[in-house]
Formats: C-alpha cells, structure tokens, sequence
C-alpha cells in the first residue's frame, strides 16, 4: 500500500474542468469504469485530465489520471489513445583536468617527467540523446443515472 501511495503521489495531472457541479470523491479507483468510447447513456462530463512522464511508465500514468477522477467524483474515465513522443537534449559532461602522459619518464600525450603529465584544460563535451515522454490523457465523467452505472 505504501509503494502505491508514493508512486501516486509523484505524479502530477493537469485538470481542466468541464462542469460546475461537484461531487463526492469515490473511494477507491477501481469504483471507476475505464472507457475507450463515450457511452450511449446520460452523463456529464466533469473535467479532462493529463499526465506525461516516462514512456515506460503508461500504467502508473494511467492510475494516476484515475486516482485524479475518484477525488472528482467520477464514475468512468474515457481515456484517448497515448501519444509517446521524443524530445532532444544536449547535455554536457566534464572530462578530467589532468591528462598523465606515458608511463615513467615517457611524454605520451602531453609533458614531460615522471608520469608525464602538464596540466590539461577542462572542458565540457556535448552529449546529444534523446528523452521519449508519453502522454496520457482522459475525460473524467459522471453517469446521470441513480444506480452510477451506465
């Protein structure tokens, strides 16, 4: 229980709301249907959510866009296919500040003496990879009939 508290907790959903109305918080998300499609009987909806993180990460992202409905009272979340994409980033890494030439009196690369080894400048390489991130997004409803279900 403690794992799924702090799995939960990290994620961040944005929620746009839909209605006015409030409603009580469900107790637990598996009181929340999952839809592919609207359905056919009456309903409201009540906010769309999103959450983006790791690619490899859809189903913590998806508890977390269903923890987000049951605080809104829910009773389903129609949730839209997930959309992975990929982001370039360019970082840059330090190489060390001394270079140690050849072995004993050798001056491979750089000096001369024992060990070898003037000192060489710092620098900064540029490290290009890439950082693919998914989207996960859902409409939060409420059915309108009495028994909550569709």
């Amino acid at each position: 229980m403690l794992l799924y508290v702090l799995a939960t907790a990290c994620s961040s959903v944005d929620v746009v709301p839909l209605t006015e109305h409030s409603f009580p918080s469900k107790a637990s998300i598996r009181d929340i249907e999952v839809l592919e499609h609207e359905p056919a009987c009456p309903h409201i909806l009540l906010a769309d959510l999103a959450a983006q993180g790791k690619a490899d990460d859809f189903q913590h992202l998806q508890t977390s866009l269903l923890d987000k409905a049951a605080s809104l009272g829910a009773d389903a979340v129609i949730f839209a296919k997930a959309q992975p994409h990929t982001r370039h980033h360019t970082d840059y890494q330090s190489y060390p500040a001394w270079s140690f030439g050849g072995w004993m009196y050798g001056s491979y690369p750089y000096g001369y003496g024992y060990y070898g080894g003037w000192p060489v400048s710092a620098g900064d390489v540029a490290v290009s990879h890439e950082v693919t991130e998914l989207s996960v997004r859902g409409t939060a409803i409420r059915f309108q009939a009495p028994s909550g279900k569709c």
